[in-house]
């Protein structure tokens, strides 16, 4: 959930930058798959946690075009 929307300059530049609520949370997984999913996020230059949410907010976008 958004909790905040803010702007922010950088080097002239303005960004709009929202503020997520994150809950810990546990999981078990496939180790393999996780170290995986690690190395990814290091190549895509992001962390694990955001490359998750990505992941997970664009199957819950597609999930829900299915059931309309």
């Amino acid at each position: 959930m958004v909790s905040d929307i803010y702007q922010s300059s950088d080097m002239g530049l303005t960004v709009t930058e929202m503020v997520v609520k994150r809950t810990p949370t546990s999981i078990k997984i496939d180790e393999e798959l996780w170290e995986e999913f690690k190395i990814l996020a290091i190549k895509k230059k992001t962390t694990a946690t955001e490359l998750l949410e990505r992941a997970m907010r664009d199957l819950l976008a597609k999930e829900s075009k299915g059931k309309k």
